[in-house]
């Protein structure tokens, strides 16, 4: 579906979902609930799974790696 397209079925204005997307505008809950609606998608269900994919990268990120990471000049190239 093309971003006019999405705003005509939407009813949220062209330009406003080229701004949010170019992150000159934050997206209002309505905008929100609108955009949702539009793709078929359910809004709680794609702010749980965006919840779900935020932790798991968290976890990733601070997890310690078999080899020791977390030592000084682990993952360091020998000179």
């Amino acid at each position: 579906m093309s971003f006019r397209a999405l705003g005509d079925t939407s009813g949220v204005n062209f330009s406003q979902i080229n701004r949010m997307l170019a992150g000159d505008k934050v997206m209002t809950l309505d905008e929100y609930t609108m955009l949702c609606g539009a793709l078929g998608l359910d809004p709680v269900q794609v702010l749980r799974e965006a919840e779900a994919e935020v932790a798991a990268r968290e976890r990733s990120r601070v997890a310690v790696p078999p080899d020791g990471g977390g030592q000084a000049g682990a993952g360091l190239p020998a000179v």
